[in-house]
């Protein structure tokens, strides 16, 4: 077509504005329109000379002297049903990835629980072996094999944005620096790594431990696209997300945020496998080369920390990934080194609500061997029907979130009105949803993620109970 303006097509024959008009398809509709002497419908496209194209509907009807052409531009029409269409196309993807992620997170919840028994188990028998005992050795492979398992049911929470996330507020430039080295050695020498940062950056509020995972999962993906060496090229930059741009992307909110683009210079992923590239278990690496859930997981985690990843990719040139996280408002938090973790039980009454007749039986023995005075329930309403001398004595209670019938946090609730010092340690393989975490502002409140140890166990029982409310009493009211 030749390029004109739309003022020039007023009164101009259609020859003149299309140079070659024979050749084109609208002319084809014309010539049978006139040979077959029959209607012809059809849409057909026009670019003017500023490069924009309008889309034109046409009808033509035979008349004796010819033919007569009706065109009507209808670019905004087709505009408004290619947004529908796309809206509406983003809409079921998001639902059928939601629908896979509640699916994953309720394999990983049943999953936690099964390895709490598994897990605990194997270290309650562990804590009873002397190191030169020969089964020790059969126990540690379990508790080894347990805490893989762990990890990939991590994994599926992650994806289904159910994973407990622990958020502090850090510079990003820092992290990079601070995986450059790594990176650099587990790299080998035929990729070259370059790293773009921003010391002007502004902070993001994010699980770092999460965040590392991102980066090495990016990163390994974009070494196994260059089997023959590249340039990997990690950069930080500012970005911005107004209202069209948040809504595009569910959790995400508008404001400032900062881009981590991880780029390589590979093989590019093909168009069909683009569009599934960020489903779980789907893997183009091949039978037995990873689990496909290493970018399932990275968009997870990305989400759940209130951002998006977008993909570009060309064949044969190479694949970014770019990851957007919210800025944080607060300053940066140092990061505090973990003391040694000392094993310290009490004398203390706890009452344990657990459906999971094996996790209840686990945890129990855990706290029994620590000195604590246990009574463990299968359920929500026999806690209820407790006497309130016994309710009296409870110093603390632990109880799982998800129970049939009654929930953790309503059976925290109902006991509270009757003994209002109550302590609670909540226990759940999901992270906790708005309602718990409202109810862990208490200072008398804490939450477990599943599966636990017995370190773990000691540690949040004693510092729950070291720390008094200064408003509980003692008595039931």
């Amino acid at each position: 077509h030749r390029h004109t303006t739309r003022a020039a097509l007023d009164g101009c024959l259609i020859l003149v504005a299309v140079p070659e008009f024979e050749q084109t398809e609208v002319f084809a509709h014309f010539r049978r329109c006139m040979d077959t002497r029959e209607p012809q419908r059809f849409e057909a496209p026009y670019t003017f000379d500023d490069g924009a194209t309008s889309w034109y509907s046409f009808s033509v009807e035979p008349v004796p002297e010819g033919i007569f052409v009706l065109s009507v531009d209808i670019t905004e029409q087709r505009q408004t049903t290619e947004a529908l269409h796309d809206s509406e196309t983003r809409l079921a993807e998001a639902l059928r990835l939601e629908a896979i992620g509640r699916l994953a997170g309720g394999v990983a919840h049943d999953f936690n629980n099964l390895l709490m028994a598994i897990n605990g188990t194997a270290e309650l028998l562990a804590a009873e072996m002397s190191p030169e005992d020969p089964r020790r050795a059969d126990v540690d492979a379990i508790s080894e094999a347990g805490r893989r398992a762990a990890a990939l049911t991590s994994q599926l929470l992650a994806f289904g944005r159910r994973q407990v996330l622990r958020p502090t507020v850090v510079s990003l430039d820092e992290v990079l620096a601070e995986a450059t080295p790594l990176l650099r050695r587990t790299l080998g020498e035929d990729i070259e790594l370059h790293v773009e940062a921003s010391p002007d950056a502004t902070p993001v509020r994010v699980d770092r431990s999460q965040l590392e995972q991102v980066i090495v999962n990016l990163v390994f993906n974009a070494r196994d696209a260059m089997p023959d060496g590249g340039i990997l090229t990690l950069a930080i930059t500012p970005a911005f997300a107004g209202e069209a741009a948040a809504a595009r992307h569910h959790g995400v909110r508008p404001g400032a945020f900062i881009r981590l683009s991880v780029s390589d210079t590979g093989s590019g992923i093909a168009p069909d496998i683009a569009d599934r590239i960020f489903e779980p278990f789907f893997t183009p690496k091949g039978l037995g080369r990873g689990t496909g859930l290493g970018l399932a997981t990275v968009q997870g985690i990305v989400a759940q920390s209130g951002g998006w990843i977008e993909m570009d990719t060309r064949l044969g040139r190479g694949t970014t990934f770019q990851v957007h996280l919210p800025v944080a408002a607060e300053p940066t938090e140092a990061v505090v080194e973990a003391l040694p973790v000392v094993v310290t039980g009490g004398s203390e009454m706890i009452l344990l609500v657990e459906d999971e007749e094996q996790v209840r039986q686990v945890a129990g023995r855990m706290l029994r061997d620590l000195g604590y005075a246990v009574v463990d329930l299968p359920g929500p309403y026999p806690a209820l029907a407790l006497d309130t001398s016994t309710l009296a004595a409870v110093d603390l209670l632990i109880t799982d979130v998800v129970m049939p019938g009654l929930n953790g946090l309503r059976l925290d609730s109902l006991l509270r009105e009757r003994k209002s010092n109550l302590r609670t340690i909540f226990i759940s393989g999901f992270a906790p949803d708005t309602a718990v975490r409202e109810r862990l502002q208490d200072p008398g409140t804490a939450f477990m993620e599943k599966p636990f140890t017995r370190s773990d166990l000691a540690r949040s029982v004693r510092a729950l109970l070291d720390v008094r409310p200064a408003e509980a009493t003692d008595q039931p009211v």
